[in-house]
């Protein structure tokens, strides 16, 4: 699972400044630089006869690392999404597509298939509206005040309120 964890959640936090517009500057530059190879690493991690092709179907996990993924792309939808030939959108859609076998527990897991759908819907595919609608319903029942939702049914105090459910 290491893998997708790594791609998903450093593509997740610097989806935002790679979605920054084109300049000149140093910066601007190196930007496109790590925006092409971002490219290229979904490229070679959604495409089933790569031998770099990532798990996004096999045990619970690739859940949660899919969902950063497709939240990866909803940030930078410029620099990670439409700048990918057909041929990796196509990938990237089956790559996703094929974490819906894996059924969120009580928990924050919820949003993590959201965000799955949200990406797909975005992207013009049909979505699950089970598992859209599903996340959304439960966090809404588990808000507890103050912008705070409980991770699940029972409150506790941890990241994943700022990490998983705020974004």
């Amino acid at each position: 699972y290491t893998h997708l964890e790594a791609l998903g959640r450093l593509l997740c936090g610097l989806a935002p400044w790679l979605e920054l517009p084109a300049d000149g500057s140093p910066e601007g530059e190196q930007r496109a630089r790590f925006a092409a190879l971002a490219r290229r690493g979904i490229d070679a991690a959604t495409d089933p006869v790569s031998p770099d092709f990532m798990n996004f179907s096999q045990g619970s996990q690739p859940l949660v690392d899919a969902a950063f993924l497709a939240q990866a792309m909803l940030r930078a939808p410029g620099a990670l999404w439409r700048a990918l030939e057909p041929r990796v959108q196509a990938n990237v859609v089956a790559a996703l597509k094929s974490s819906r076998v894996i059924r969120p527990g009580e928990n924050n897991w919820k949003l993590f298939a959201t965000t799955v759908e949200v990406f797909l819907h975005r992207a013009g595919e049909r979505r699950d509206d089970a598992l859209l609608f599903e996340g959304l319903a439960k966090h809404r029942a588990w808000y507890v005040g103050d912008g705070m939702y409980g991770d699940g049914p029972e409150f506790h105090w941890d990241y994943y309120n700022s990490f998983v459910i705020q974004p």
